[in-house]
């Protein structure tokens, strides 16, 4: 019965872990996202809402940023 309780902890704990590094990793994103959408103001050239729709994605954890880099390229080199 020990054995099987110290199993359940041990996953309880690993589990807990997953999360909150996925937490951490989501509010990381969300600096980002806000320090690129900061600095753009800065230099007059504030993001626009489609662009803000994708780094709100990124910052969601939804897309990479490789997927981010990868959907600019393709819109701005036309």
């Amino acid at each position: 019965m020990r054995d099987i309780r110290e199993k359940i902890r041990q996953e309880v704990q690993a589990l807990t872990e997953q999360a909150n590094a996925a937490q951490e990793a989501k509010a990381q994103r969300r600096v980002t996202v806000r320090s690129v959408q900061r600095s753009a103001r800065m230099e007059g050239q504030p993001v626009s809402a489609q662009t803000a729709a994708l780094l709100d994605r990124y910052a969601e954890g939804t897309l990479s940023s490789d997927d981010v880099l990868r959907q600019l390229d393709q819109r701005y080199k036309r």
